[in-house]
């Protein structure tokens, strides 16, 4: 029989004679608690890294602009409208500025917001082909209804008094004549172009029954 153990295996015996689910269970108890040491220890440099980066930020210094920049804007404590939308909004035009302070015209709506220089960040316009207004259009998911063109009658059936039987000529804000839009009254009605077009075309409004003083 030939031996190959010369002495270099150490033969060693178990000290404790514990069952063997007891050792199982002392061992998951162990790593439980290097889990739960190292969560903390987790823990702890990611709340010094969330300081040393405010103390970063607070340091650093923001970036200025000039009246006629555009901006994108960021939601106050970023609170998203909706879990889709993205942290910044925009763009927008710079219209004034007082230190770090800055006066913002919103491109779609036209109406004047403020914010602090910290909730901004410059919009760079790469595409030459769309402006920062249809960005800012498309941004919004929105569009609004510059004026009334024209109206064409669809049916006849319940007579061409019934309003409800005409469609209307749309052109939208910022864009040309290409994108005109035929829709009918019910989607018009309420618009404060509509008052506009019949107050321009009484004699449409008195065959539609419509009283131009009335609206």
């Amino acid at each position: 029989m030939i031996t190959l153990d010369r002495g270099l295996f150490k033969s060693y015996k178990l000290k404790s004679k514990k069952p063997v689910h007891k050792y199982l269970n002392d061992l998951l108890e162990v790593q439980r608690k290097l889990i739960n040491a190292s969560q903390i220890y987790l823990a702890k440099n990611k709340d010094k890294k969330v300081a040393k980066d405010k103390i970063k930020n607070k340091n650093k210094k923001p970036t200025s602009y000039k009246v006629g920049d555009y901006v994108l804007v960021s939601f106050p404590d970023n609170k998203l409208p909706n879990k889709l939308d993205t942290k910044w909004y925009g763009p927008m035009k710079v219209v004034k500025t007082n230190r770090s302070q800055y006066y913002l015209t919103d491109l779609v709506t036209g109406s004047t917001i403020d914010r602090h220089s910290s909730f901004l960040k410059p919009y760079i316009h790469n595409d030459k082909n769309i402006s920062p207004f249809e960005i800012a259009m498309k941004d919004k998911l929105e569009y609004i209804v510059d004026k009334i063109i024209s109206h064409r009658l669809v049916s006849d059936i319940a007579g061409i008094n019934n309003k409800t039987n005409y469609e209307f000529k749309i052109r939208w804000l910022g864009y040309t004549k290409d994108d005109d839009t035929w829709l009918p009254w019910k989607e018009v009605r309420d618009l404060k172009a509509m008052d506009t077009y019949l107050q321009e075309n009484k004699s449409f409004a008195k065959l539609i029954k419509e009283k131009v003083d009335q609206i």
